[in-house]
């Protein structure tokens, strides 16, 4: 689309910039004052865990308790259709049964991440990329069915009577399509749209008040810029399949995220999509481990958490924010054949489940957010 910018995406342009002398005038040193920001969304703060599936039950119960009292709400976690989907209509959920009932009992709603083909639903993929499915429609019945167990209604809140109610109201359709890897080792938004569909009109037959979300979308040279591909979202019709746009923002300083989500809403604003929100579903910053962009040291990381809470509660408003979910809960180990890299650092707490300033800083930056 060529042309001046609308009138409401050129309107955001000067309060962001209000927002962020504002906001950010107190990330050098003292810790900024308390933010007072109108009512944010239901579980606006959330967290990533990758590894909170293959704990032990007790130590599972712990985590999720530690996060509640950090001031998450949502825990973000991603439902693997691989592992679940054993055989062609055939469903293991024992482990995400637990997983959802061990988090309603901790305070936390689960943020679902649709995401992994069964190789026999697989799409042909280059060497250590994710295949989407062959048929985009292959994915309807998986998410009928988790929707059918986990949200309002649902079958699982039924079997467990015990268990406080905290259905699953939205849901994210896989993640960072923008990169190879993530999608056959070549980026492809028309066949993205068609994924998205598919699952949006699965998951609104059985719940029309549901809330999808987009795949977390990073802006990085790896794959195709994070604005590019949701142009190219828009040109392959996926408006009104989302009700807000996922999105991964890695960025050098917290003021960097601010700017990255307004720049998103500029794209929402020219395609005339202002009602849909945008729900930034991972960030963060390394302590330690190789050096990159994003490896700024325990202090900083601390610091640039503490300010990126406040940050994003101070602009939900203007930015349409849904939500914040920091990567991750804990550090991890290299994956095998990968190696290590600045990712798997970012943790409130190191590898040993340690607590980092981070975690006081997150404690903090949740904390000091009041809703008028």
């Amino acid at each position: 689309m060529t042309g001046r910018a609308p009138r409401s995406a050129r309107a955001l342009a000067a309060p962001v910039l209000v927002v962020l002398v504002l906001a950010l005038a107190g990330c050098g040193g003292a810790a900024p004052p308390v933010v007072c920001v109108a009512p944010l969304p239901a579980g606006f703060f959330g967290i990533t865990a990758p590894e909170i599936l293959a704990v032990p039950a007790a130590d599972r119960r712990r985590t999720l308790t530690a996060q509640h009292r950090a001031g998450a709400r949502t825990l973000r976690q991603v439902f693997d259709w691989s592992r679940i989907e054993t055989a062609a209509g055939r469903y293991a959920l024992r482990d995400y049964d637990a997983l959802v009932a061990d988090a309603a009992r901790a305070g936390l709603t689960v943020l679902p991440v649709l995401y992994g083909t069964p190789a026999f639903r697989a799409a042909a993929a280059a060497d250590g990329t994710a295949a989407p499915p062959r048929d985009p429609d292959a994915i309807e019945p998986f998410a009928r069915m988790l929707v059918a167990r986990y949200g309002p209604g649902g079958s699982f809140w039924r079997a467990h009577p015990d268990v406080p109610r905290r259905p699953v109201r939205a849901w994210q359709i896989w993640n960072e399509p923008n990169l190879g890897r993530y999608w056959r080792g070549r980026p492809d938004a028309v066949a993205y749209a068609r994924l998205l569909r598919a699952a949006a009109t699965a998951v609104r037959a059985v719940d029309p008040r549901a809330e999808l979300v987009t795949a977390g979308l990073p802006d990085t040279r790896k794959g195709v810029r994070l604005t590019t591909y949701l142009r190219q979202l828009y040109a392959a019709g996926a408006r009104g399949t989302f009700d807000a746009v996922g999105v991964n923002l890695y960025a050098r300083t917290p003021g960097g995220v601010l700017l990255a989500a307004r720049r998103v809403r500029q794209v929402l604003a020219r395609h005339e999509d202002d009602r849909a929100r945008i729900w930034i579903t991972e960030l963060g910053w390394a302590d330690d481990g190789p050096r990159s962009s994003f490896t700024v040291g325990a202090a900083t990381q601390a610091r640039y958490v503490r300010d990126t809470l406040r940050l994003t509660a101070a602009s939900a408003r203007l930015l349409r924010l849904r939500g914040t979910v920091y990567y991750a809960w804990r550090d991890v180990p290299p994956y095998p054949g990968i190696g290590d890299f600045w990712g798997l650092h970012t943790g409130l707490l190191d590898e040993s489940g340690a607590p980092k300033p981070a975690l006081a800083a997150f404690t903090a930056g949740t904390s000091a957010v009041c809703s008028r």
